[in-house]
């Protein structure tokens, strides 16, 4: 069901960037990040992928796989770039380790997090928001998660307090 979320979420937001590049000649293409399980739980990388082309009919070209194993983002270079297709990216630790897509607009996750470390730099990695400007489009102002993790909203609330007395931010930002 998390997938099939970020699946719908990316296409809404991919129509909306569209409208945005007509309006304001910037491109923008929404990428998902996959978190998926490691190769001894059900829901590894190459389930994720072959899950994305047979039930959400996504085109094998759009799905690349980052793990320490397969290294198919680094074949694109720049996600950014125009002509490159890549729409969703699997990963199973890229996304603790600091690894960066500026295009990232939905994380979905189909493995268990529970620490309040791991859920803020999985967050981080899209909330951020692609270039970090003001958008015309409401909906490319925000960042979605779609998250399968028991302890997910417990360790995220944990996170969010965290920030508001240690961090300064305001509860409601």
């Amino acid at each position: 069901r998390v997938i099939s979320e970020a699946v719908r979420t990316r296409k809404m937001l991919e129509e909306a960037a569209r409208v945005e590049e007509t309006q304001t000649g910037e491109y923008i293409r929404p990428i998902v990040l996959i978190q998926a399980q490691p190769k001894d739980q059900p829901m590894t990388a190459q389930w994720v992928k072959q899950h994305l082309i047979e039930a959400h009919k996504i085109d094998e070209k759009e799905i690349a796989i980052e793990t320490g194993d397969i290294r198919e983002v680094a074949a694109w270079g720049d996600l950014r770039k125009k002509e490159c297709p890549v729409r969703f990216v699997i990963t199973v630790q890229a996304l603790t380790e600091g690894w960066d897509c500026s295009f990232a607009y939905v994380l979905c996750s189909v493995a268990e997090i529970g620490t309040p470390r791991a859920v803020e730099q999985i967050l981080g990695r899209v909330l951020r928001l692609p270039l970090a400007t003001k958008k015309q489009r409401p909906e490319l102002n925000h960042a979605y998660a779609f998250v399968a993790s028991s302890r997910f909203h417990e360790v995220a609330k944990t996170l969010q307090d965290a920030l508001v007395v240690e961090g300064g931010y305001d509860p409601f930002d």
